[in-house]
């Protein structure tokens, strides 16, 4: 795939009394991706988990995979893909037997991901943070069925100590308080978090704080 991908960022600020409480409450920073799709009983995986400090950098392209996947580990499902390949709105992954193939002719704002067998898969996109591309969704793939995902310009930002790898299934995430995200027409976005005030932003439209514990799916699977 050509790297022609647009690159977003987000900025956190932070002072020192509020990472050294982090630190010592042994959180991470977790970020996950907003998708739309009209297909049932999906959830989101967790896309980044990283260290920080006074200044965090997040920071991502909007440029994907595509994945199929039949396994877990027990009883908790961490996406590690049977099959993924690159791919853009507007393309289809068509799987089969021996795996699968990217051709052109879908929806153009959607990647779509069609079932040639009657294997039932779990499937996804996923988004690249540097040179790694991990999983922010789960939907079930069923036999000779096609799932189209469009991927929503949204992040959820927040800390956990909650232990869990980069493409783990999360449906809700105890922790701290998390921060909603609209990169619609920007790709840069500064933000501020104090571990008793939560996050600031300026009140603005284009982010709205996320109370501890919240269903998951219903925010970040349109």
């Amino acid at each position: 795939m050509t790297d022609t991908a647009q690159s977003y960022q987000v900025t956190i600020t932070m002072d020192a009394g509020t990472v050294n409480a982090l630190l010592a409450g042994k959180f991470r920073l977790y970020a996950f991706h907003a998708v739309q799709t009209t297909q049932g009983g999906g959830a989101p995986t967790l896309w980044i988990s990283q260290d920080y400090g006074m200044t965090t950098l997040v920071v991502w392209k909007e440029q994907y995979q595509a994945y199929v996947y039949s396994t877990s580990n027990n009883g908790v499902v961490i996406i590690t893909t049977s099959f993924a390949t690159n791919i853009a709105p507007g393309q289809v992954m068509n799987i089969t037997q021996n795996g699968g193939t990217v051709v052109d002719g879908g929806p153009p704002s959607a990647i779509s991901i069609c079932n040639q067998t009657s294997t039932e898969w779990t499937c996804g996109i996923s988004v690249y943070a540097g040179s790694v591309a991990t999983p922010v969704c789960a939907l079930p793939l069923f036999g000779n069925f096609e799932d189209q995902i469009i991927p929503i310009p949204k992040v959820l930002l927040l800390f956990s100590s909650v232990p869990a790898q980069a493409g783990t299934v999360l449906t809700q995430v105890d922790g701290s308080p998390g921060i909603f995200i609209d990169f619609n027409g920007v790709t840069e976005r500064d933000v501020t978090f104090d571990i008793n005030n939560g996050w600031s932003w300026g009140n603005a439209a284009w982010a709205t704080e996320i109370a501890p514990d919240t269903p998951l799916t219903p925010l970040l699977i349109e």
